[in-house]
């Protein structure tokens, strides 16, 4: 643990995250040109890429729960710690939402070509 945070964990969680943005990428059939110059084990591995999301939930809740051993907490602690989470969840979550939004508009309004 470096500086309040587990190096080791939030790298894993990062490999977690990816994993889950290669699958879609695999689903979407984005990477196909990639996914056949790769190794079996490799395209296997990606496509099992949706085990990230329980993965990464499972160390979020360690890390949670850490966060929050030998601590009494009382109901505006909570309401803090809800707050802090949402504010720093949120922000990125809504502007995804508005430039998915945005990008679809500018692809559905662009003239098709021959």
């Amino acid at each position: 643990m470096k500086n309040g945070r587990f190096t080791l964990v939030d790298g894993l969680r990062g490999i977690a995250a990816s994993s889950v943005v290669l699958f879609h990428c695999v689903e979407g059939h984005h990477v196909d040109h990639l996914l056949d110059a790769l190794p079996a084990v490799v395209r296997q591995t990606v496509e099992c890429g949706y085990l990230g999301v329980w993965i990464f939930f499972a160390l979020s809740g360690f890390v949670i729960a850490h966060s929050l051993y030998g601590k009494s907490l009382s109901v505006s602690d909570f309401g803090r710690f809800i707050l802090k989470r949402s504010l720093r969840l949120d922000i990125p979550y809504w502007t995804t939402i508005a430039l998915t939004i945005a990008l679809s508009l500018i692809h559905i309004s662009e003239p098709t070509r021959p």
